[in-house]
């Protein structure tokens, strides 16, 4: 029981808590009332149909055995909600911007697993037209794709994300978190060349598991791009990136293997990560082209891995050319090529996979893919689309036709 004092105490600090409480609301008030919030979404429904059989019986037999997912990733079937993704933008005084970005989405190796997935936030300093920086967790400046349509089926006019820039395969480094510094330069005649580097956290223990809070190695990912902005077309972009990483991890060598990554002794390996990605994007009012192309090299620094797998590489190519036909151009006719070409059973990285403890390895299958479709925008924020894709190599079924509304708000 309160003693008179200790409950006039008690009641002073009750007022003086909701005078604070109506000062802090009121000060939130006066804050947000100087600042310009915004809300976008993107997002997408499917419907796909495979048949046939695999476009290859080995790779489907070693999907089936060593895969990490039930079915490949993006291999559509019956219904399938994608999920959304929420990009929310305030406009700060002093031309500082902060940045959010939540992805509500469906695994896409995966037939009823739903996650969470971070893709951006950071706050943003803008202090000159050729120089802003950002701090926080952010697209890695690689290519085309990763910084301009990823997890965005509205703003491509396919349907697949490309195996090469999907996060759950990690081919290519598509987030970290650390700095980056971003600008443009207006150049003569209407040209300009945009800029950007990052420095910041690099690759874990295996390709798809992304240590936000931290990177335990020591070493940082430096990742630079450069692109030129020539007044052809409505659109024209060509532009050139790269980025260095070092990588430590455990050494498995049998498709299958598993290690327990808190046990002393376990074989590690160290590989310096090059990466160079180029590419080319022309929108006319007439046609569109796209082309990137992705290559890749993993040298063992220490010598510790066996020859062949002293420097392994990847490559990649995306390939997408679009019409643009009727009174709005909005009708969309288009034709798209993929191709991801691993070492053998993924090179010493690219098939690991790290679930708590446990490091294993996993069949990790190669890309060759066409694709022929018509895309719709049926309204401002719709987009429909229907595509047929055949398939000439890995463990998905030969063909497949997929049909998806993409919305944007």
């Amino acid at each position: 029981m309160l003693t008179p004092l200790e409950s006039r105490r008690t009641e002073l600090e009750r007022h003086g808590l909701r005078i604070a409480s109506l000062c802090i609301a009121s000060a939130l008030c006066s804050l947000a009332s100087a600042q310009e919030i915004s809300l976008n979404a993107f997002g997408d429904m499917n419907y796909g149909y495979k048949f046939g059989d695999p476009a290859s019986d080995n790779a489907a037999e070693a999907f089936e055995a060593f895969g990490e997912d039930p079915y490949p990733k993006s291999s559509h079937s019956g219904f399938g909600l994608a999920g959304t993704d929420f990009v929310l933008t305030a406009e700060l005084p002093g031309d500082i911007v902060y940045l959010g970005e939540v992805n509500f989405q469906v695994e896409r190796g995966q037939q009823t697993e739903f996650e969470i997935d971070v893709e951006r936030m950071f706050i943003e300093k803008r202090v000159v037209p050729w120089f802003a920086i950002q701090a926080g967790l952010f697209f890695t400046p690689v290519g085309y794709f990763n910084r301009t349509l990823y997890a965005r089926a509205f703003l491509m006019t396919s349907i697949q994300v490309p195996d090469l820039f999907e996060e759950e395969t990690g081919f290519v480094p598509t987030h970290t978190v650390g700095l980056h510094a971003h600008g443009s330069i207006m150049l003569p005649a209407m040209h300009r060349l945009d800029y950007a580097v990052s420095f910041g956290n690099g690759r874990t223990i295996d390709p798809v598991r992304n240590v936000y809070a931290r990177d335990d190695d020591g070493w940082r990912s430096i990742t630079a791009m450069l692109e030129w902005f020539p007044p052809w077309l409505n659109e024209t972009r060509i532009g050139l990136s790269g980025w260095l990483d070092r990588i430590e991890s455990y050494r498995l060598t049998r498709l299958g293997e598993t290690r327990n990554i808190r046990d002393t002794g376990n074989p590690k390996f160290k590989l310096l990560e090059i990466g160079v990605d180029v590419h080319f994007v022309a929108k006319s009012q007439w046609v569109n082209v796209l082309v990137e192309g992705v290559f890749q090299n993993h040298h063992d620094i220490d010598d510790t891995l066996p020859a062949a797998q002293q420097d392994t590489r990847l490559w990649g190519l995306i390939a997408e050319l679009s019409l643009n036909v009727g009174p709005e151009g909005e009708w969309k006719p288009y034709v798209r090529y993929d191709i991801v070409e691993l070492p053998e059973n993924g090179g010493p990285y690219y098939g690991l996979r790290a679930d708590g403890d446990e490091i294993a390895r996993v069949y990790t299958p190669e890309t060759q893919l066409g694709m022929l479709g018509l895309a719709w925008d049926a309204a401002v924020p719709l987009r429909l689309k229907l595509e047929y894709s055949r398939s000439f190599t890995g463990p998905r079924a030969a063909n497949a036709v997929i049909a998806q509304a993409a919305f944007a708000f």
